[in-house]
């Protein structure tokens, strides 16, 4: 979806849904240029089938559709991941090599770890309770412990769960956090299809790096949240031996809400923008120049030597 439509001559920016897949960065988008383009993808599983099935193939599949939607416009794109979208970030830019578009800049706001994630061994109705729990809590800022009615044995299967929940909120309210939890089961699944191998590709243009209160990774059990280069094992396939987090003052889970920590996002992003489009646009200016030079040498050269002088200029020096 678009949050503004800005100038199409001016590369878009583009923000990753998290891991329960509804649209982010109308926050962050505030506090930005009005005349930049910026898109905002949410999970199709919110309202219709996906026929993905690992990070990779959602990464391609985004691709197709950005294409398309960016046609006629500048084809160079900026990428914002959050949560478990920046490791669909990461994968989004390498596939764009493969495409008309190009990543311009990769910016990661507190991005799941680079690292395994201890394999689950909650049921599927224990799953289903915390990220009930998570939504409830998190978003609804209600009281509604799912998992320890499951434990107390208030709760017996997804039927029950579904019951309770819909007592703790509306019938609308229930059916869309329903929906996200199906999302979300699905999403985090895809994390485990992930490519830690040391020989794979890595990602090597302009980065910014941001990084909430770690808790909420404790929480869920990643066992490299502590990893000594600060970036959540980010650094080596950011190819960035210089990256330093920007550190938030917030959750995980309200870092894009938190005010504070939307402003700093933006500048973030406004920086980050601001320095790779001006190192491109000079990079342009000075090819732009060698080619007038190169013109002009060439000009000169006929100019001195006349017709069938046999004075050659080599136009690729």
């Amino acid at each position: 979806m678009w949050l503004q439509k800005g100038d199409p001559s001016i590369p878009a920016l583009v923000f990753l849904h998290a891991v329960w897949g509804t649209p982010i960065g109308s926050t962050i988008m505030r506090h930005l240029p009005r005349d930049r383009p910026i898109i905002s993808l949410q999970a199709p599983e919110l309202v219709r089938d996906c026929p993905v099935s690992d990070l990779v193939g959602r990464a391609a599949a985004y691709r197709d559709l950005l294409v398309d939607e960016l046609h006629g416009h500048n084809q160079t794109i900026h990428l914002v991941g959050y949560s478990f979208s920046g490791a669909l970030s990461f994968e989004l830019a390498l596939c764009l090599k493969d495409s008309d578009l190009c990543c311009g800049s990769l910016c990661m706001i507190d991005p799941v770890p680079y690292c395994s994630q201890p394999e689950n061994t909650m049921s599927h109705l224990m799953r289903r309770a915390q990220c009930y729990d998570l939504f409830l809590g998190g978003m609804l800022r209600k009281n509604a412990m799912c998992m320890m009615e499951i434990t107390s044995g208030g709760i017996a299967c997804v039927s029950d769960l579904e019951s309770y929940v819909l007592s703790a909120t509306s019938k609308y309210i229930a059916k869309e956090l329903s929906r996200m939890v199906d999302t979300m089961l699905t999403l985090s699944a895809e994390l485990f299809t992930r490519d830690f191998a040391p020989t794979r590709e890595m990602y090597s243009g302009p980065c910014a790096f941001l990084k909430a209160k770690p808790e909420f990774f404790e929480a869920v059990g990643y066992d490299s949240v502590q990893h000594p280069d600060g970036i959540y094992g980010w650094r080596h396939p950011l190819c960035s031996p210089e990256l330093e987090a920007i550190h938030l003052d917030s959750s995980h889970i309200d870092c894009i809400t938190h005010e504070e920590s939307v402003r700093k996002i933006a500048a973030t992003l406004v920086s980050l923008l601001q320095s790779t489009e001006d190192a491109e646009n000079t990079h342009a200016a000075n090819a732009s120049r060698r080619v007038e030079q190169t013109s002009s040498d060439y000009m000169a050269a006929c100019d001195a030597g006349g017709p069938g002088s046999g004075h050659t200029i080599n136009l690729g020096q």
